[in-house]
C-alpha cells in the first residue's frame, strides 16, 4: 500500500518498495559465492585505497573537518586511526578510499568508497558479525546499480554537458548497508531511500568539468549522508517519506527526461550487478585501463627504451580523456583521468598508486614530454558509446583499442591486448602494498585475513585495533 502524498498523484509502480523488501529479506545464505568474494575485494580495494592516499591534502582535510564535529565515538578513521562517530568516519574514509582512483567499476561508475566507508563504521559501532556485514555490501550494491542504471542508462543517449547523477546515486547504497545492519524493516528501508532523494547532491557536471580534486569529497558525503539516513529513521524521526522511486518528480524524473525504470526491479535474485565489474590493474579512470595495458604489455614485450620513442597513438581514444599539459597536471583528479599522463608515469616505472600523483610526478618534465607523444588516432569515441559497448559486454570485456609506438628510427609495433589479469590477485597485493606502508607487515597481513575470511569473523569491532597508528 502507497505512502501519503497531498497532491493526489496515482502511483501504480512499487519500485521501491519491491527494493526494500528485497534488502530487508536478503540473508547470507541466499549469496552466491562470487559475489561473497567481490564484497570483500571491494572491502580490500577501498580500504588499501584510504590508507594509501592518507597524507593527500584531501584526506587530510576530510579529517580535521571531521574530527572538529566528533571527537569521540566508537568508529576508525582510516586517515589517522583515530576514534570518531561512524557518520564523521564514514566521511574521512568514503573521501580518502576515492582519492586515487583505485576503485574498480561497476556500469555506471563506481558506489565503492561510499558503500564501503559506510558499511564499515557501521559495522564496527554495532559489532556486527561478518556475514552480516557481506549481506549488507551486496544487498547495496544490487540496489544501487539499479537504481544507477534507471537515471544513467548508458544505453539511452543524453547530453553529457548535463552531468551524471551518479556522483550522487551511491548515498543509496551507503544509505541501505547502513540501514540494513542497523536492523532496519522493510517498511523502514522505504523511507531511508526517501531521505537519500533529500540528501542527494545535485545534478551537475562541475566536478567532471573542472576536474577538481573536491570531487573526492562527494563519495565522503555520499557515505556520511547515507549512515545519517539510516541513522534518523532508526531513531524513528521520521513519518512518510515513501515511494521515493515511484512517486512522480520525487527523484527519477528531476535526473532524467526518461528514467529506464525498467531496470529498477530487474532480476533481482538472478543477476548480480557486483560480479559483473572491472578489475582495475592502474589507480586510473576505467577507459583508460585497456591502452594502458596494451601500452605496458608492448614495451615489456619489445624491449623498448621508452627514451626513444617518438610516437604512441591510440585509436579510438576515449573522447574527454586525451588532456596534455605543457605545465603539468594542476590535480590528481586531472592526472587519473588523463590517458597521456597515466601512460607516461606507467612506462616511465612509477608505482602505480600515491608514487603517480603526488605533484613532483604531475609537475616531472619527462612526464610532461613523454605525455606529450600520445596521441588519438582522430576517432575519439564517446563515453557514453563505450558506457554502452561495456554494459553489452557485462564487464568482461573493455571497448577494443589498438596501441601504437613508433621509435625514433621509424620501427613501430602495434597491440591491442593487454596482460591477462588475475583480479583477485591483483587487489590482495596491492593492498599489502599499501597497508604495509601505514600500518607495517604484522597489522596489514591480519587486516587482509580478517576481510578475505570475513564471512567467519564473529564481532567487527575488531576492526579498529587492527587499523589504529602505534
Amino acid at each position: 500500500m502507497h505512502g501519503f502524498n497531498i497532491f493526489g498523484f496515482e502511483v501504480n509502480t512499487y519500485y521501491t518498495e519491491v527494493l526494500a523488501k528485497y534488502m530487508a529479506g536478503l540473508k547470507f545464505e541466499d549469496l552466491p559465492k562470487e559475489a561473497v568474494e567481490q564484497a570483500k575485494l571491494i572491502t580490500l580495494r577501498i580500504l588499501g585505497g584510504a590508507l594509501e592516499a592518507s597524507g593527500t591534502a584531501p584526506a587530510a582535510a576530510a579529517e580535521r573537518i571531521a574530527w572538529d564535529i566528533s571527537t569521540q565515538g566508537t568508529a576508525t578513521s582510516w586517515v589517522s586511526g583515530k576514534r570518531m562517530s561512524a557518520s564523521a568516519a564514514a566521511f574521512v574514509n568514503g573521501t580518502a578510499g576515492g582519492i586515487l582512483d583505485w576503485a574498480d567499476s561497476g556500469y555506471t561508475g563506481s558506489c565503492d568508497a561510499a558503500l564501503v566507508a559506510a558499511a564499515a563504521a557501521i559495522a564496527e559501532e554495532t559489532g556486527v558479525s561478518g556475514r552480516e556485514y557481506l549481506t549488507a555490501l551486496v544487498g547495496a550494491y544490487e540496489c544501487w546499480q539499479r537504481i544507477a542504471l534507471c537515471v544513467d542508462d548508458p544505453a539511452r543517449e543524453k547530453d553529457p554537458a548535463r552531468g551524471s547523477s551518479n556522483p550522487g546515486s551511491p548515498i543509496f547504497a551507503a544509505a541501505l548497508a547502513a540501514g540494513k545492519m542497523l536492523g532496519l524493516r522493510a517498511e523502514k528501508l522505504n523511507q531511508d531511500m526517501g531521505m537519500c532523494v533529500l540528501f542527494h547532491k545535485q545534478f551537475t557536471n562541475l566536478q567532471q568539468a573542472t576536474l577538481s580534486d573536491g570531487g573526492h569529497f562527494e563519495d565522503g558525503w555520499c557515505a556520511q549522508g547515507g549512515v545519517q539516513a539510516a541513522e534518523c529513521i532508526k531513531d524513528e524521526a521520521i513519518n512518510n517519506m515513501t515511494d521515493c522511486l515511484d512517486l512522480p518528480y520525487s527523484y527519477l524524473e528531476p535526473q532524467n527526461d526518461a528514467p529506464a525504470v525498467e531496470w529498477l526491479n530487474r532480476d533481482l535474485g538472478g543477476r548480480w550487478f557486483i560480479s559483473e565489474r572491472l578489475t582495475k590493474r592502474w589507480p586510473a579512470h576505467q577507459w583508460l585501463q585497456r591502452p594502458l595495458d596494451i601500452a605496458y604489455k608492448l614495451v615489456k614485450d619489445n624491449g623498448i627504451d621508452v627514451g626513444k620513442i617518438a610516437s604512441i597513438t591510440v585509436g579510438p581514444a576515449a573522447a574527454y580523456h586525451m588532456d596534455c599539459r605543457s605545465e603539468g597536471w594542476d590535480t590528481i583528479a586531472a592526472a587519473s583521468s588523463s590517458l597521456p599522463y597515466c601512460m607516461a608515469v606507467s612506462l616511465l616505472g612509477k608505482v602505480p598508486g600515491i608514487d603517480w600523483y603526488v605533484e613532483e610526478n604531475r609537475r616531472d618534465p619527462a612526464v610532461i614530454a613523454l605525455a606529450g607523444k600520445i596521441r588519438g588516432d582522430g576517432n575519439a569515441v564517446g563515453t557514453e558509446t563505450l558506457a554502452a559497448r561495456f554494459l553489452d559486454g557485462r564487464a568482461r570485456e573493455l571497448p577494443a583499442c589498438t596501441v601504437t609506438i613508433t621509435m625514433e628510427d621509424g620501427a613501430a609495433c602495434c597491440g591491442s591486448c593487454g596482460e591477462p589479469l588475475d583480479g583477485a590477485a591483483c587487489v590482495q597485493e596491492t593492498f599489502r602494498r599499501q597497508a604495509e606502508t601505514v600500518l607495517g607487515a604484522e597489522k596489514a597481513g591480519k587486516l587482509s585475513e580478517l576481510v578475505m575470511d570475513m564471512e567467519h569473523a564473529t564481532d567487527l569491532k575488531s576492526l579498529g585495533g587492527l587499523l589504529a597508528r602505534a
